[in-house]
């Protein structure tokens, strides 16, 4: 090789091999990553689908559950549903997980410490299970239990997050068998996880099937963990060895800490989520028809009942005078009708709170 400008010839060097070198590595290691990528994909996952994840269309799978949670989540309060299929230490601490976990599995200490550690930079964990051992690894501790619209849920505190666990009691609540025979639990739950999220601030909510064996490479653990890292680390230290200057890329970014909201705020936040995608009249929709399920309880009703059943009883009770339910329910029969804003969203939620601390409880 020659010099272009005087015709010397120059040897490339140590570096310049040292270089080739690593390329060369590089290249071999992405190419092996692919192909065991490609020979996972061939290799039957469909038989690793087990009945009890959101892919299962039979009685003990979760599908019903995923996409009424992937529609209403999505139109109620723009929180986007998805399939997490990666391992708990790539958990993003901008999203929320839930596990439908109906065969009480218990996870394991590597996975249980790797979610420790999500919860505990202030994550959101659900857990559907038959019992709450899982969740005791995880926070290595007991729980207090909560209940929401009647369904009982257990909540475990870790660090600045929370998990909060819904026990099937053996039941089938949230299968597709349970889905066909009552949707009220699988509802109430969603619009408990809608108000944890919106709480929070989390606008995407992922159901673990990394844990029900659907994991999206196995590289990581048919090489190793640390291999895999080493060999990304070799090639940055080479990209960065021959960079003569080593400037910085920029400035480091500010770290926005998490701001604590009250009751009034989380109310006001809910109906801004709403105003963004929307869907003031869809959330008022299935705040009002929670309500009026809430006063059926209230009143003696048994289901079946049609919400105009509940509104007659509700206008004929004396408990509700005074309450302004009468309004609400007006907004009720005319939403059609009506361009509902953010405003009006937030003074009927807080309504609806009202009656129901004030009648209901």
């Amino acid at each position: 090789m020659a010099d272009i400008q005087t015709g010397v010839p120059v040897k490339s060097g140590k570096l310049n091999k040292t270089f080739k070198t690593l390329l060369i590595i590089g290249a071999v290691l992405t190419a092996a990553l692919v192909l065991l990528g490609i020979i996972d994909r061939l290799s039957g996952r469909a038989e690793q689908r087990s009945a009890t994840n959101t892919y299962g269309v039979n009685n003990e799978g979760g599908k019903a559950f995923y996409l009424s949670a992937e529609r209403y989540l999505d139109e109620a309060a723009g929180i986007k549903t998805e399939r997490w299929t990666e391992a708990a230490r790539f958990l993003p601490r901008d999203a929320a997980i839930i596990c439908l976990n109906p065969d009480g599995k218990i996870y394991s200490s590597s996975e249980s410490q790797e979610l420790r550690e999500y919860v505990n930079d202030g994550g959101l964990l659900f857990l559907v299970t038959d019992y709450t051992v899982g969740a005791m690894d995880i926070a290595e501790d007991t729980g207090e239990m909560a209940e929401y619209r009647g369904i009982r849920l257990e909540k475990f505190t870790v660090g600045a997050g929370e998990i909060w666990v819904f026990e099937t009691m053996g039941e089938p609540a949230l299968n597709n068998l349970g889905m066909k025979q009552d949707k009220s639990a699988a509802r109430d739950l969603l619009l408990f996880i809608e108000d944890k999220c919106v709480e929070k601030r989390y606008a995407k909510l992922l159901f673990d099937e990394y844990y029900t064996n659907l994991a999206k490479d196995p590289t990581a653990d048919i090489l190793g963990y640390g291999l895999v890292m080493g060999a990304i680390e070799l090639f940055i230290a080479a990209v960065f060895y021959f960079i003569s200057t080593g400037q910085r890329f920029g400035a480091p970014e500010r770290v926005i800490a998490t701001e604590e909201r009250s009751e009034t705020e989380h109310i006001a936040a809910l109906a801004k989520m709403y105003r963004r995608t929307g869907s003031e009249s869809i959330g008022f929709r299935i705040r009002m028809e929670a309500l009026l399920d809430d006063a059926a309880v209230f009143l003696g009703m048994r289901a079946p009942y049609a919400y105009d059943e509940v509104i007659d009883a509700v206008n004929a009770s004396a408990a509700f005078r005074g309450s302004g339910f009468d309004e609400l329910i007006k907004v009720y029969k005319n939403i059609d009708d009506i361009r509902l804003t953010a405003g009006k969203l937030d003074k009927y939620i807080g309504q609806m709170d009202r009656i129901r601390r004030e009648r209901l409880l």
